[in-house]
C-alpha cells in the first residue's frame, strides 16, 4: 500500500472536508444524502463533524501510538521496565492497529 498523505491534517467545516495542513491538499470529504434517513439533518451534521475531526487526527494518533510502543519496547529491552502479560497483549494489539492503519497484513 502506498503511504498516506502526510499529516498534520485539518478539518474544514465549511467544506465538510479534511485537508493537509498548510498545503490545502484534499484528503477526505463527506457527502450525505438524507433521503429516507432515520436521522435528522442536524444529527447527521454533528456526526459528520465528529467523524471528520477523528479522521483529521488519524496521522497524529498513528504517530503517537508508534512512539508509545517504541518507548515501552525500548524501556523493556534496556531493563528499565518489566512488561507484564497484560502490557504484552496491549503492545501486540497496538502493533496490529498500526499495521492496519498502514494497510499492512494483520494477523
Amino acid at each position: 500500500m502506498s503511504k498516506h498523505t502526510p499529516g498534520p491534517w485539518e478539518f474544514d467545516p465549511m467544506r465538510s472536508a479534511v485537508f493537509q495542513a498548510k498545503k490545502d491538499r484534499f484528503v477526505f470529504y463527506v457527502r450525505v444524502a438524507l433521503g429516507d434517513s432515520k436521522f435528522s439533518a442536524e444529527k447527521l451534521q454533528k456526526e459528520n463533524v465528529a467523524n471528520l475531526n477523528l479522521i483529521a487526527a488519524a496521522p497524529d494518533m498513528l504517530d503517537a501510538l508508534e512512539k508509545c510502543v517504541l518507548a515501552v519496547l525500548e524501556d523493556h529491552y534496556e531493563g528499565n521496565a518489566r512488561i507484564g502479560k497484560r502490557a504484552d497483549i496491549t503492545i501486540k494489539n497496538a502493533l496490529k492497529i498500526i499495521a492496519k492503519a498502514k494497510g499492512e497484513d494483520v494477523e
